[in-house]
């Protein structure tokens, strides 16, 4: 194997420099081949053309050596051929080009340890270095600016720390640059913004601080953007929803500020989108809604405020959805039970109000559903959950109660993880529910007179609404109230109610069956609506 030359020789290796170039380079190569170098004379006029192609590629061997020595070579897990002197296409990890010159280096998980030192940069037709998941530590060197020629430079899952050069933005014909997983420090350089062929870009996972450039935004071409993990500051620049090609962008983790920017609606091709655990504040922008493609979504752990909006529900495509952790408030979109792919809804620690809309049961994937710590959720949990294939359902620390219903309770008795409230439900609890349902079903905050619905006043002061001495739900009187929607089927369960009158609107679909399970009912008005059945 080789070996560093002997003290003997190093000798040589300094005069070696200090001469003309062709000299010096056989000089270099004489002596790592554990040869006595020729005496350092001048060489003869005109020296053959094996001679001159021996002298031209002898600095790329230096440059390998050196590199081999500063990076622990012997340790490697595979360093065959960096003892062969004459070729190094023969070294492994190394591709030359046809002409002998070192166009790549892949030395990915090869036990690399220490620095890597300048010299790499003069290897001026190198189009790929992948040196990733090893020890090197110390700086990224400077010099690597200078290989023009580069598409790919992967550096990732090192130790390595200082600040990113600046000099990495002259790489013009970098497609892939992965820095992820390291301990640099500093800011990202704007001059990142002119690298304008990169595909990817990974910086995740570092010590990085500062704001996220808005040059990022001239980067039409990346796929992939990783932020995440590090100690960023600012806001989510708007300029990002330029990035029309964008899948995956993460920038979670970190300590942005300011409102997510709409704009990020532009994202044709997101699939991923994760802004958690930052400080993000303002509302969720409905247009997110807009990214037809996006399959995971994490809003967690900001200080969102304002309510969910009901635009996604139309994300057909979202397996997971992670809200907790905010300031949201208002109600549960029933929309969201449009969501037939969502695995996962995670909704609680926040000040969420209302019941939970029986639509959720329309998810057939949902596995997860966590809506504990909001206070202001009440009523029942809808039956229609049963039609889930729930793993893990909590709703602690809230007002919702488990309805009188053997077939329900033995549903969530056989959730593998269910942490609940331990209340049952009284007739009220169920029959406002049912009025909620109905509130959302028939576009609610659109109807002429509203007074007092969804609060938590008494049934018989919601406009529209008697009740009994009982406080049963007797009468629902809504006639040219600019009601507009299907009526849910949830209606008949008022079992007490004897009329209803929701003429003069807007109603269309059918005449839900379970109407003809009110018994009581004797007055029933749906005249000069658009219903059917």
């Amino acid at each position: 194997m080789w070996k560093r030359p002997g003290q003997a020789n190093h000798g040589a290796w300094a005069v070696g420099w200090k001469v003309g170039p062709v000299l010096a380079a056989v000089a270099v190569w004489a002596s790592a081949c554990g040869e006595d170098p020729a005496p350092m004379e001048p060489m003869e006029p005109g020296p053959d053309a094996d001679t001159l192609e021996t002298a031209k590629s002898d600095p790329e061997h230096a440059v390998l050596d050196q590199f081999y020595f500063s990076t622990n070579g012997d340790d490697w897990t595979n360093n065959d051929g960096w003892d062969e002197c004459c070729d190094l296409g023969s070294r492994y990890g190394v591709e030359v080009d046809s002409a002998g010159r070192v166009v790549g280096i892949d030395l990915r998980d090869n036990n690399l340890e220490g620095r890597i030192g300048p010299g790499l940069g003069d290897l001026e037709y190198l189009r790929y270095l992948f040196l990733s998941d090893n020890e090197l530590q110390g700086s990224i060197p400077t010099d690597l600016g200078d290989l023009t020629r580069l598409t790919r430079l992967g550096l990732g899952d090192n130790e390595l720390t200082g600040s990113i050069p600046t000099e990495l933005g002259d790489l013009v014909r970098l497609t892939h640059l992965g820095l992820q997983n390291n301990e640099l420090t500093g800011s990202i350089p704007t001059e990142f913004g002119d690298l304008a062929r990169l595909t990817q870009l990974g910086l995740q996972n570092n010590e990085l601080t500062g704001s996220i450039p808005t040059e990022f935004g001239d980067l039409t071409r990346l796929t992939r953007l990783g932020l995440h993990n590090n100690y960023l500051t600012g806001s989510i620049p708007s300029e990002l929803g330029n990035l029309a090609r964008l899948k995956h962008l993460g920038v979670h983790n970190n300590d942005l500020t300011g409102e997510i920017p709409s704009e990020l609606g532009n994202l044709d091709s997101l699939t991923h989108l994760g802004l958690h655990n930052n400080d993000l504040t303002g509302s969720i922008p409905g247009e997110l809604g807009d990214i037809d493609s996006l399959t995971h979504l994490g809003l967690s752990a900001n200080a969102l405020t304002g309510s969910i909006p009901g635009e996604l529900g139309d994300l057909a495509g979202l397996k997971t959805l992670f809200l907790q952790h905010n300031a949201l408030t208002g109600p549960i979109p029933p929309e969201l039970g449009n969501l037939d792919s969502l695995t996962h809804l995670w909704l609680s620690h926040n000040s969420l109000s209302g019941g939970v809309p029986g639509e959720l049961g329309n998810m057939g994937s949902l596995t997860k559903l966590l809506l504990g710590g909001n206070g202001e959720l009440t009523g029942p949990l809808p039956a229609h959950l049963a039609n889930t294939p729930l793993e893990m359902l909590g709703y602690n620390d809230t007002g919702l109660c488990v309805p009188d219903d053997p077939d329900f309770r033995a549903w969530l008795d056989s959730i593998p993880v269910h942490q609940g409230t331990g209340i049952d439900c009284s007739g009220g609890d169920i029959e406002r529910s049912i009025l909620e349902a109905f509130y959302r079903a028939t576009g609610g905050p659109e109807w002429t007179d509203a007074t007092n619905w969804l609060s938590g006043e008494d049934l018989g002061d919601w406009h529209g609404v008697d009740v009994d001495t009982a406080g049963r739900v007797v009468e629902l009187g809504l006639a040219n109230n600019n009601l507009a929607g299907e009526l849910p089927p949830e209606l008949g369960g008022l079992d007490s109610l004897v009329v209803l009158d929701l003429s003069d609107n807007s109603l269309t679909g059918e005449i839900p069956s379970e109407l003809g399970d009110i018994r009581n009912l004797t007055h029933l008005h749906l005249y000069t609506n658009e219903l059917t059945g």
